[in-house]
């Protein structure tokens, strides 16, 4: 169950890492998330909050989708070459992905960019599986963004 939070119960920080599109994920729910960005089972048991960014951040770029979680890697950030070769897309493909992202951006409604973090902290984070295929793009440098909601964990 999504909560929205009220004025005072927000908070606004800058964030960076994974982040995706609301559309990918309103309103479902902790198990479901798990399963679209590629969380271990139970790592958002205790719940997440959604945050909201409240400007397009300038320094993004195209991860392809969830179906690659970055512990693939083994880096917590792998270089858009490692990237490339395991798509076997060139970085135009990306850019391409990147510049419709800044099109379409909105700060409100389903075309907002969101960031989920756990409550929680889960231990097995980095051996993350594989994802439902959501698009996912990283923010290098963090960006401005609102923590809106809340989601009960199980």
């Amino acid at each position: 169950m999504w909560i929205e939070l009220t004025n005072d119960q927000q908070e606004t920080k800058a964030q960076s890492g994974c982040v995706t599109l609301l559309h990918f994920i309103r309103d479902k729910p902790v198990s479901e998330l798990e399963k679209v960005l590629g969380f271990n089972t139970g790592a958002l048991k205790v719940g997440a909050y959604i945050w909201r960014f409240d400007e397009m951040p300038m320094e993004i770029e195209s991860w392809g989708s969830t179906r690659t979680s970055l512990s693939m890697f083994g880096a917590t950030n792998p270089s858009p070459e490692q990237r490339n070769l395991h798509y076997g897309y060139s970085d135009r493909v990306f850019d391409h992905a990147v510049g419709n992202l800044r099109r379409a951006f909105t700060r409100e409604g389903d075309m907002s960019l969101v960031k989920v973090i756990p409550i929680g902290k889960p231990e097995d984070y980095p051996n993350a599986p594989i994802g439902s295929s959501v698009p996912q793009f990283i923010v290098h440098r963090s960006a401005k963004a609102t923590r809106l909601f809340r989601v009960v964990g199980a």
